[in-house]
């Protein structure tokens, strides 16, 4: 994935999630963690699946961000309101 294509998806998951714990990608990647809030009760976007998963559009962006980031991905609940 290209740098601009990972800057275009991150300013959609910025847009389609909270903040949980920010910081720039070179301390994401020292820190081995992308942190990402998310709604549970958000379809398609983010929800919790049948059998207790986060899934939806929002969480599989976030987790392919992760992959080509190299580091893993902590899910956080967003409580907030639109």
């Amino acid at each position: 994935m290209t740098i601009a294509k990972l800057f275009i998806a991150g300013l959609a998951l910025a847009g389609l999630t909270a903040a949980a714990s920010a910081g720039t990608l070179d301390e994401i990647t020292k820190r081995g963690e992308l942190r990402v809030a998310v709604q549970t009760q958000g379809p398609p976007f983010s929800l919790v699946g049948a059998a207790g998963e986060r899934t939806g559009s929002s969480v599989e962006l976030a987790e392919l961000m992760a992959k080509e980031m190299g580091v893993k991905i902590t899910f956080w609940v967003s409580i907030g309101t639109a």
